[in-house]
């Protein structure tokens, strides 16, 4: 039974739980699908490549159009939704929109640096033996990395699930406290790529972005506090490469 709209905050679209399959496919799924179909498809499109810096350019080029075709299909269905393309409002006041520029990189190092505590300092905590760290080292970050990182990838991320998943939960009858859980642990659940410790990590700064969302009432907030979370991320992995 969906929640009537009166009972939401305003900021909630009571819209996003019309079609509960459809919000799971785009939360669940989509981020499992998209980039497994770009990376078979999008390499054959793509000019063959050869040598090491080639083809870490065609990785992060597939990276992006899958990323941006992901992107594409939320946005419609948001919009076809009557959620509008964020899945939720952009406006926000000015203290709102300092706040996420601020806390956004704390809601990302504070729980790394409690996570690099309980792994008593293990430098390789942070990315599974799937994972080559060589893909994200400061030498290698080409324009399709850095346009994934700082845009596309934490718009994608927050519409999906700060906009589809807390605001689906939320009007569907979830609590406001259950719907943060849930969504940011669809949030970490996405991460498979990274070990449980990371995605603990990325849990935490999941239910810090969530609470940002609902608290300044605009999905524009919680977009800028991962854009500023993923920037401060890279800015110290740029000192920490010159160190």
């Amino acid at each position: 039974m969906v929640q009537p709209t009166e009972h939401l905050p305003v900021h909630v679209p009571a819209s996003l739980g019309r079609s509960p399959g459809a919000a799971t496919f785009w939360v669940l799924a989509a981020p499992i699908i998209f980039p497994g179909v770009g990376a078979v498809i999008f390499p054959v499109l793509l000019a063959p490549l050869g040598g090491d810096s080639d083809s870490l350019r065609m990785f992060w080029t597939v990276t992006v159009l899958a990323g941006a075709a992901q992107l594409v299909g939320v946005i419609l269905w948001a919009r076809h939704m009557g959620a509008g393309p964020f899945a939720g409002p952009l406006r926000a006041r000015p203290k709102w929109l300092a706040a996420a520029v601020l806390l956004g990189p704390l809601l990302l190092f504070v729980p790394t640096l409690i996570a690099n505590q309980v792994m008593a300092g293990d430098p390789a905590w942070q990315y599974s033996g799937d994972i080559d760290p060589y893909i994200f080292a400061r030498a290698n970050w080409i324009p399709a990395f850095l346009l994934y990182v700082l845009l596309l990838a934490p718009v994608l991320e927050e519409v999906t699930f700060r906009g589809i998943a807390l605001g689906g939960l939320m009007a569907r009858g979830a609590s406001p406290g259950l719907a943060v859980i849930l969504s940011s642990l669809a949030f970490a659940l996405v991460h498979l790529q990274y070990n449980l410790t990371a995605m603990a990590v990325v849990f935490c700064a999941g239910l810090g972005f969530a609470v940002l969302r609902l608290a300044s009432g605009s999905m524009l907030v919680s977009v800028l506090a991962h854009i500023s979370a993923n920037a401060g991320a890279l800015l110290l992995g740029s000192l920490s490469s010159l160190s």
